[in-house]
C-alpha cells in the first residue's frame, strides 16, 4: 500500500465528525435501532483511536500556551467533547437489545458517567491552555470540579429560577453570535482562500467556544438523567401487580398513614372515622390513567342509548305517542260535548218548552 492511500489524521477526524453529524440527525426512534447503536459504538472507537494518535504525536505540550499551539492542531482539542457526545447517546451499545431493563440501566449509567467525565476533561483542557473559556465558564468549571457528580451539578449551581433563565438567555445570545460569526468566516474561506492563517485560527477557536456551550447543556441533561436512573427501583419491583395480594387485602386497601397502617386505627367502633383517609385505586389503574383521557369515554352510541331507554320504558315511542295524543284529543271532544249538554239541561228543565207553548 502506498503512503498516498493512507488517510491522514486530519482526514480521519473530519470523516468521524461527519459521521457523528449524520448519526445525531436521526430521529429518537431510530436511535433505539440496533444498527444505530452499533454505528455509535464504532464511532466511539474511531474517536478514541484518533485521540491515541494525537497523544503519540505530541500535538499538545504542557509547557506551551494556547498562542503557541499550531492552528491545524486546535480542532483536536475537541476530541474529548466528541467522545463524550457519543457516549451519552449510547442506550445499550453492543449489548443484545433484548437484555433486561436492569442491565440496560447499568450500561446507560456507565456511559453517562464516562460522558460527564469526558465533558469535564474537555473544559479542563481548555482552561489549562486559556484564551478560550471566559471568566464565567472558568468559575462554573471550578464549582463542578469541587464536588462529586452527585453533590455538585448544574441543577444545584443554578437553583434560582431567575438566574437559570438569565443564564439560558445569555447562552442563547452567545450561541447565535458564534453561529453567525462562523458562517461569516466560512464565507471568508471561500472568498480569500483557506490558506489565510488568521481566519482559520479564529474559525477554529469560535468553533471550540460553540462546543463549550453544548458541553454545559449536555452536563445539565446528564445530571438530570443520572438522577432519575439512580432512583429507579429494580425491575422486579416495577412489575408489581394487585394479584399479589388477596382479595381481602384489596378490599381493605387505604392510603397508608405513617405509624398507623391498620384500618382499625382509621375507623373506630360503630363506623366512627378517627382521622381522614383516602381510598385509592390499584397502582396499575393509576399508572394507566397517567396517559389516559381526562374524561370518561362513551361506552355506546346515541342510537344504542335510545334503544336502551325505549326498552326500559324511559322514553316513549313516536308512534305510540301520536296514537295517545289522538285518543286524548277525541276524549276531550266527547267530554266537552257532554259538559255542554249537561249545562243546557240545567238551564232548560224538562217540559219548559211545551209549557210556554200552551200558554193562552
Amino acid at each position: 500500500m502506498s503512503t498516498e492511500s493512507i488517510p491522514t489524521i486530519n482526514v480521519l477526524f473530519k470523516e468521524a465528525k461527519r459521521k457523528f453529524a449524520e448519526l445525531d440527525a436521526y430521529s429518537s426512534s431510530t436511535r433505539e435501532a440496533h444498527e444505530h447503536q452499533n454505528a455509535l459504538c464504532t464511532l466511539h472507537k474511531e474517536f478514541s483511536m484518533i485521540q491515541s494518535m494525537v497523544e503519540r504525536l505530541d500535538f499538545f505540550s504542557d509547557n506551551e500556551s494556547f498562542e503557541e499551539i499550531s492552528t491545524s492542531y486546535i480542532p483536536f482539542l475537541a476530541l474529548d467533547y466528541y467522545i463524550a457526545s457519543v457516549s451519552m447517546r449510547l442506550e445499550f451499545g453492543e449489548l443484545n437489545r433484548a437484555v433486561d431493563d436492569d442491565a440496560r440501566r447499568q450500561y446507560k449509567l456507565k456511559c453517562l458517567h464516562e460522558a460527564r467525565r469526558r465533558f469535564l476533561q474537555f473544559l479542563e483542557t481548555l482552561a489549562f491552555f486559556g484564551s478560550v473559556l471566559n471568566s464565567e465558564d472558568v468559575q462554573l468549571l471550578k464549582l463542578l470540579k469541587d464536588g462529586s457528580s452527585s453533590d455538585v451539578n448544574l441543577s444545584t449551581v443554578m437553583k434560582n429560577p431567575y438566574e437559570r433563565r438569565k443564564a439560558k438567555i445569555k447562552n442563547f445570545k452567545r450561541r447565535k453570535e458564534l453561529e453567525d460569526k462562523l458562517r461569516y468566516l466560512d464565507q471568508s474561506f471561500t472568498k480569500r482562500g483557506s490558506d489565510v492563517e488568521e481566519i482559520k485560527r479564529e474559525y477554529f477557536i469560535d468553533e471550540i467556544r460553540l462546543l463549550v456551550l453544548n458541553t454545559l447543556d449536555n452536563i445539565f441533561s446528564i445530571d438530570m438523567e443520572m438522577g432519575m436512573l439512580e432512583k429507579m427501583p429494580p425491575h422486579d419491583q416495577t412489575n408489581y401487580t394487585p394479584s399479589m395480594h388477596s382479595k381481602k387485602d384489596q378490599a381493605l386497601r387505604v392510603e397508608e398513614v405513617p405509624g398507623k397502617k391498620r384500618i382499625d386505627d382509621l375507623i373506630g367502633p360503630g363506623g366512627k372515622i378517627l382521622q381522614p383517609f383516602t381510598i385509592t385505586k390499584t397502582k396499575a389503574d393509576i399508572r394507566n390513567a397517567v396517559f389516559g383521557y381526562s374524561h370518561t369515554l362513551p361506552s355506546m352510541s346515541v342510537d344504542e342509548y335510545l334503544e336502551y331507554e325505549l326498552m326500559h320504558g324511559k322514553l316513549l315511542n313516536a308512534t305510540n305517542t301520536k296514537e295517545e295524543q289522538d285518543e286524548h284529543s277525541e276524549n276531550s271532544d266527547e267530554e266537552l260535548y257532554a259538559r255542554n249538554w249537561d249545562d243546557w239541561k240545567d238551564d232548560h228543565p224538562k217540559g219548559s218548552g211545551n209549557m210556554k207553548a200552551n200558554i193562552g
